[in-house]
């Protein structure tokens, strides 16, 4: 590559980073949203890491009646990421640092890679729409491990897709990416079927260096397995993977992901009805450029990877949006590619320039709109919940408490109080049994992100046991009632 393109390049990916770092910017003031609580988890294993106690004894009460809080532990990537930062002494908002960080090596490598099978223009739309698309959801307010996932398979991506011989090296960085990634989040796995895939319609010609690599993933996976008992640290296939149907879980997943679809095309409009024209015209444009990408250079580590990614996702008991980010910067250049291919082959350069500029002020009027949205409500921001959290560190002090709360890993986080989640209202009726099998002492009512049949639910069992249950704490919004059990 030559000095002129190199630049070019570099320089449409920094313009295209401009419309997410201003947004950075404007969130950084905020605390974590009240739902937010993976944050306060990845903390607790690396303080954990740090003091030598047992990785997964973090306070937080894992129960199945609610498990799609979260497991009861997480994999070490980003704990010992975080870790010696966490012993210098560093808070929350340093902490944050590295996910924008890992953000940013994210959208520069899909900027890169796109650049490299595109076009300049092209990257600058597609970093510039990631970009917005997912600080959009507040990502930089917590610390996640999405971000560094993204960043570890888009290097990854971009290495592979290369198309130079393997050496030596190679395989190295490509077992080390691998293998990052699966400690960084379990979905990592997909890469071995990903590489395996490729290897056979396309890698052969490399010889067996990418099978190679995928071996040893597999073997590092099973010896880690193997060591940690990390079997034990997941819900048994009785708590999670019974409770629907493939079918019902396809549906399930069609649904979730429609508004991620959505959102990685942004929301350039305040009003709905342009989003929604918007919307329809870009997820049009997403499918004609999706078989224009794929026609292109159909065989492909990208494509391949994220087939069976998309496959995995729908599939999987658990549905949330930022589970779709790694697919973002490919559903921003299918949009791209297919606006580009919709408007003609004449001139094609030129209109790619066009499409790159219109991009870009797409995601500068999406991260304008974000801007002026009300700001998420937050538990640490919350006058109550502050108040709740005194009390608990209060109560800890005399006597050995436990909490059910309806963000157990913030309240154990903040509080070192040893806390379990609010139980839905369609499991109440196992409520007490569940608080005597955990040891639970205090049972908070009207906590901030509860659901209105949830705390109706828990305020009903209350009231119809009330030999069971003393009110020890009233706020404007909150009860807390110690429990004892019958």
């Amino acid at each position: 590559m030559n000095t002129r393109v190199a630049l070019k390049e570099r320089t449409a990916i920094a313009l295209g980073l401009v419309p997410f770092l201003a947004l950075v910017a404007l969130h950084w003031k905020l605390e974590p949203p009240a739902e937010a609580g993976d944050y306060a988890l990845y903390i607790l294993h690396a303080e954990n890491l740090l003091s030598g106690n047992s990785y997964g004894d973090t306070g937080y009460l894992f129960t199945p009646l609610n498990w799609a809080i979260g497991p009861p532990a997480y994999p070490p990537g980003l704990p010992l990421t975080i870790a010696p930062l966490l012993a210098t002494g560093a808070g929350l908002d340093a902490l944050r640092l590295v996910s924008v960080a890992s953000m940013i090596v994210f959208l520069v490598v899909a900027g890169s890679y796109f650049a490299r099978h595109a076009s300049p223009s092209m990257a600058m739309g597609v970093v510039a729409m990631t970009g917005v698309a997912i600080e959009s959801s507040y990502a930089s307010t917590q610390l996640l491990s999405d971000p560094g996932f993204c960043a570890l398979l888009w290097v990854l991506i971009w290495l592979v897709d290369r198309e130079r011989p393997w050496n030596t090296a190679t395989v190295a960085a490509v077992t080390a990416l691998g293998l990052a990634a699966i400690l960084y989040r379990v979905p990592g796995v997909v890469l071995i079927p990903a590489l395996v895939a490729w290897w056979v319609v396309d890698g052969r010609r490399y010889g067996r260096a990418p099978a190679v690599a995928a071996g040893l993933w597999m073997v590092a996976i099973a010896i880690g397995a193997l060591a940690s008992g990390a079997q034990r640290l997941l819900p048994r296939a009785s708590e999670s993977s019974h409770l629907a149907s493939l079918v019902y879980r396809v549906r399930g997943a069609i649904g979730s992901y429609r508004l991620a679809l959505s959102e990685a095309q942004t929301y350039p409009f305040a009003a709905n009805l342009p989003n929604d024209i918007y919307h329809a015209l870009a997820g049009l444009a997403a499918l004609v450029g999706l078989v224009v990408l794929v026609r292109a250079r159909p065989r492909s580590f990208l494509h391949i990877c994220a087939g069976i990614y998309a496959a995995m996702l729908a599939v999987a008991p658990v549905k949330d949006g930022r589970y779709l980010w790694p697919l973002y910067p490919l559903i921003a250049a299918a949009t791209l590619v297919g606006v580009r291919a919709i408007l003609g082959r004449a001139n094609q350069a030129r209109w790619e320039r066009v499409v790159g500029i219109a991009a870009l002020g797409v995601a500068l009027a999406a991260a304008t709109t974000a801007a002026r949205r009300p700001d998420p409500p937050s538990l640490l921001g919350d006058r109550d919940v502050r108040q709740l959290f005194a009390f608990a560190q209060s109560a800890r002090t005399t006597s050995d408490v436990r909490f059910q709360f309806v963000n157990p890993r913030v309240l154990t986080l903040h509080t070192g109080v040893p806390a379990m989640g609010t139980i839905p209202a369609d499991r109440i009726g196992q409520a007490i049994v569940e608080y005597e099998r955990l040891g639970i002492t205090h049972v908070v009512i009207g906590e901030p992100g509860t659901t209105p049949e949830d705390s109706a639910a828990l305020a009903r069992l209350v009231r119809e046991n009330p030999e069971l249950f003393n009110l020890v704490l009233r706020t404007p919004t909150l009860e807390v009632h110690r429990f004892r059990a019958p």
